[in-house]
């Protein structure tokens, strides 16, 4: 219901005459359970920003019935090939000239004697048994497929049982947001993407080795899109270009097309990426006055916690058993540069543990290993959860209320993110040995 009018927005954002294409991708089946036509398929509008846009042709698979109508002929090899025209499209008198005895067309040859050449050397030439005949060249059926059209039928929906299905009402299938970025962003190129979703484009960007900005408003997609990500990471990855076979049957003499299995020789290696105010926002609305009482919160933050606030060093706000607690952000990720400043204060003292309670954490700051090998100190970064939130906007309110007295409850359970790391299992026979 909303392309066309999508269209005339679009028209006006980027120029009428920028409209590359309308994509018909079908996505479904015709059912039996619906009246009128059918509703089978999506629309894809493809714009350029100027006619000096990136593009790079994908092709796409012969259909068998393609093969069967089209490349019936076969060389000594047994490869498949079709005859095409030599003559030239247009009058060229620079290509007319005789070849091994074949008098060219009218309007001349369709190449140069030396492309003919190289062309007769890879056998690329049919020669008819009479020289009144036309010469042909042999256009073979090849690996690379056909341009892609603008009718897509070769790409599944996400369905419940789909390896790749994660419950989201829309998501799209990896393979369709792939082709979309291959044919319209360089390697190294950005995408964006302002409705991110479960994060298939921002996969997909990774996958090909492209930048990319995901936006979203609901919390859950954000998180649903960085764990997307990390297990990303370590998956075997796909053979840059599919390879087919397309067997013939000998007795029917029906083609079918199978897809030449590939082993993976190499493995995703995530890049880092940063998530930016995953839902701190409404935290920092309802904390108005903590930068005008940052140390009255921060010291309740760490008696909520299980520790004891203490003053001796501006950035280590307290103490529990051994470790510093330092209180972070609420309205922002921790970031690696502040972890690193940090650790060098807890270096300078006895304690050489240190807890870090922030709202969120940068994947950056996720490198424990380095500050312990160069620091000395064990560091792990906490998420303040929003009962430790309720919990110290409750205490400081009964604190401003004389007489009344505070009630001990149960401390809130900060955990730490950076516990979320892939399990890499080692395979001995019957023995297993995994890696956290």
């Amino acid at each position: 219901h909303a392309v066309h009018y999508v269209k005339v927005l679009m028209d006006e954002m980027f120029g009428y005459e920028n409209l590359d294409s309308e994509i018909i991708w079908k996505r479904t089946s015709a059912r039996s359970d619906t009246e009128g036509f059918n509703q089978i398929h999506d629309a894809i509008l493809a714009y350029r920003a100027s006619p000096n846009r990136f593009w790079s042709e994908v092709r796409v698979p012969y259909d068998p019935s393609y093969i069967q109508s089209h490349y019936k002929q076969r060389d000594s090899d047994g490869r498949r090939f079709r005859l095409d025209n030599l003559t030239s499209p247009n009058p060229r008198p620079n290509m007319i000239y005789e070849w091994k005895g074949y008098s060219s067309p009218a309007a001349g040859w369709r190449f140069s004697q030396e492309t003919m050449a190289a062309m007769d050397a890879k056998g690329l030439i049919h020669y008819p048994d009479s020289k009144k005949k036309r010469l042909s060249f042999k256009r073979r059926l090849d690996d690379d497929g056909m341009p892609t059209g603008s009718i897509w039928e070769d790409i599944s929906p996400v369905n419940s049982q789909a390896d790749e299905g994660l419950g989201y009402p829309t998501q799209k299938p990896v393979a369709l947001l792939e082709r979309i970025i291959s044919a319209s962003c360089p390697p190294g190129g950005l995408v964006l993407d302002c409705f991110n979703g479960s994060g298939t484009t921002s996969e997909a960007a990774e996958r090909l080795g492209r930048r990319f900005i995901g936006i979203d408003n609901g919390k859950y997609a954000i998180h649903l899109a960085r764990k997307r990500l990390i297990l990303l990471d370590g998956k075997p990855k796909a053979a840059d270009k599919p390879h087919y076979e397309y067997p013939e049957c000998d007795k029917c003499g029906n083609i079918e097309r199978k897809e030449k299995k590939q082993k993976s020789v190499e493995t995703y290696r995530v890049r880092p990426f940063t998530i930016e105010n995953v839902g701190v926002y409404q935290r920092a609305e309802e904390w108005q006055d903590f930068q005008t009482n940052r140390s009255l919160y921060r010291d309740e933050m760490v008696r909520v916690f299980g520790g004891t606030p203490s003053s001796e060093q501006p950035l280590l706000h307290g103490t529990k058993g051994s470790s510093w607690v330092h209180v972070g952000p609420l309205d922002a990720p921790i970031s690696a540069q502040q972890v690193w400043a940090i650790a060098r204060k807890a270096a300078e003292t006895p304690l050489k543990k240190l807890e870090i309670l922030s709202a969120d954490f940068d994947l950056a700051s996720a490198n424990r290993d380095e500050i312990k090998n160069k620091l000395g100190v064990y560091v792990t970064v906490r998420i303040i959860p929003r009962s430790a939130v309720d919990e110290v906007r409750r205490r400081i309110d009964l604190a401003r209320a004389p007489g009344e007295v505070i009630e001990s409850m149960a401390i809130p359970a900060f955990y730490a993110p950076l516990s979320i790391v892939l399990a890499r299992p080692v395979v001995h026979g019957h023995n297993v040995k995994v890696t956290l």
